[in-house]
């Protein structure tokens, strides 16, 4: 595999458009979504047939990486006549591409008749009546925050984000938007208890660990003056690195505070899967229980 060709959109008259300053053709949106790529293996062993049916699936895993590296750089360096970067341009995932079809081509890139595969379309695949049902709970929630105008919270939206980066395997950014997810539920957590206490303090000029710190206080102030037990889920006094707690927010900080400092300050590249997954997972059991903490 050595090259792709992207095939030119056309004018009016007919004619292709070609040349070093073609844009993607009607990608308004920067979703490749009306754009054919061609991408050609070269050296393949096959000839004159068709590819086997397990085959198909890895040559299009490979493909669909190799036109995510030309999106990648596209949207690194690409700028419109108007001046503008192509920040817009998004990964392409396998469930992104509406026509996944494989052939042969000879040397010349013409295809040879009768070797094509093309694998089905969403909507041509049966699907039971499931597929579409959501729960009287799911439904009744998007309906309220549709009527009553309610925003969603950052730290939600970077949840989704970094969900999204992870099922389009951009890996390194899973742990930092997962982090500062974190850290908008510890801010919005301690704004809360601080009201609740009847207090009035400036958390702005603080670090993550102090916020952490202040978040168990003033929730254990709550919960005393409702007449509760307070309780220690975390012990900050000897600082990161010697943190300890209840497991989700020990497993936040080795899986993904950790995880994120080392991409942001040690410019690590190579981050697994596996690594981002856990992060994330991490991260949202940590949310979870800081957002419970009033129901304990």
């Amino acid at each position: 595999m050595k090259n792709i060709f992207l095939e030119g959109g056309k004018r009016p008259d007919g004619s292709v458009i070609s040349g070093p300053a073609v844009e993607i053709f009607n990608d308004v949106f920067g979703r490749a979504g009306s754009s054919k790529f061609t991408i050609y293996f070269l050296d393949i062993n096959i000839t004159n047939k068709q590819i086997p049916l397990q085959e198909v699936m890895h040559y299009l895993k490979v493909a669909l990486e190799v036109g995510n590296r030309f999106l990648s750089v596209c949207r690194d360096q690409d700028v419109n006549s108007s001046g503008i970067p192509s920040f817009h341009i998004i990964p392409v995932t396998v469930n992104d591409v509406t026509m996944k079809e494989i052939g042969l081509a000879d040397e010349n890139f013409n295809e040879i008749p009768k070797t094509n595969s093309i694998m089905p379309l969403p909507g041509e695949v049966a699907v039971g009546p499931e597929a579409v049902q959501r729960s009287k709970e799911v439904m009744d929630s998007i309906v309220y925050m549709l009527e009553n105008d309610i925003s969603i919270p950052v730290w939600r939206i970077l949840i989704r984000s970094a969900q999204n980066h992870l099922w389009r395997a951009e890996y390194r950014i899973v742990p930092v938007e997962a982090n500062t997810a974190f850290e908008g539920v510890i801010i919005h957590e301690l704004h809360h208890y601080l009201q609740l206490a009847g207090l009035c303090k400036n958390i702005y000029e603080s670090n993550l660990l102090s916020r952490i710190e202040m978040l168990q206080k003033y929730s254990n102030k709550v919960r005393i003056n409702k007449g509760k037990e307070p309780i220690e889920w975390v012990n900050t006094k000897d600082g990161w690195k010697k943190l300890s707690g209840v497991n989700e927010i020990i497993d936040w900080y080795n899986k993904c505070y950790l995880l994120r400092n080392r991409i942001i300050h040690e410019s690590v590249v190579n981050i697994s899967g596996l690594e981002a997954k856990e992060s994330l997972n991490s991260t949202i059991k940590a949310i979870n229980f800081i957002k419970g903490l009033s129901r304990i």
